[in-house]
C-alpha cells in the first residue's frame, strides 16, 4: 500500500480530516507535541506537516474510472486544495511508501502525539525581568530588560526603557539570564 499527499488550505486541516473521514478515506495527519508559554507551562497538539495530510486510496479498484472518481471525491471535499503530483501536465500523484508512514508512526507516544527531539520549552516567560551576561557590544551588557517574546527561531524579544521610550531588542537565549 502506497499513501498520497494532500496539499490542504490553510488552517484546513481538521474540517478536511472530519469530511474525509466522513467519506471513509484512509488518512493521516500527524500532530506533535508545541510547547507555549504565557504565564505558565501548557501543551498543545500542533500538526507535523502544516498544509499537507496523507491519504491511503486502496490499489485494488475494477477500473481506471473507479479511481478518477475517488480522486474527484477527494478533490472536491472542503479543505483539500490539491495532490502533489509528480508531473503538473498530468495525474500522476507522488507516493510515500508504506514503511515510512509506518516509522512515523512509531514516534508517537501513547497519547497518539509526536515528541520532537530538538524541540524544547522557551527558556524565559513573557514579563519576566533578564540581564545581559554576554553579548559583543558593551553597551547592552549587565542592563536588564522585561522579556516580551521568544520565538521558535530561539530569538528572544525583549523591552528597555532609555529616556522615556521603550526599545525593543532582540537575543540570543545564550546572552540573557533571569534577574534573581
Amino acid at each position: 500500500m502506497t499513501w498520497n499527499v494532500l496539499a490542504i488550505y490553510p488552517n484546513h486541516e481538521a474540517q478536511a480530516e472530519r469530511q474525509l473521514k466522513r467519506q471513509r478515506f484512509r488518512i493521516y495527519l500527524p500532530r506533535c507535541k508545541h510547547y507555549h508559554r504565557r504565564g505558565r507551562d501548557r501543551a498543545g497538539p500542533i500538526y507535523l506537516w502544516p498544509g499537507y495530510m496523507l491519504i491511503q486510496l486502496d490499489e485494488v479498484w475494477p477500473s481506471e474510472n473507479d479511481l478518477m472518481a475517488a480522486w474527484r471525491a477527494v478533490l472536491d471535499t472542503p479543505g483539500v486544495a490539491d495532490v502533489l503530483k509528480l508531473a503538473e501536465e498530468d495525474f500522476h500523484p507522488a507516493q510515500l511508501d508504506d514503511d515510512y508512514v509506518a516509522s512515523v508512526r512509531r514516534l508517537e507516544g501513547i497519547d497518539g502525539l509526536i515528541m520532537l527531539r530538538n524541540r524544547r520549552p522557551p527558556k524565559f516567560i513573557r514579563d519576566q525581568m533578564v540581564k545581559v551576561v554576554n553579548r559583543s557590544s558593551i553597551f547592552w551588557d549587565h542592563q536588564d530588560f522585561r522579556v516580551v517574546s521568544e520565538d521558535p527561531g530561539r530569538r528572544v524579544t525583549a523591552l528597555k526603557e532609555m529616556l522615556g521610550n521603550l526599545v525593543k531588542v532582540e537575543f540570543a537565549p545564550e546572552e540573557l539570564e533571569a534577574v534573581a
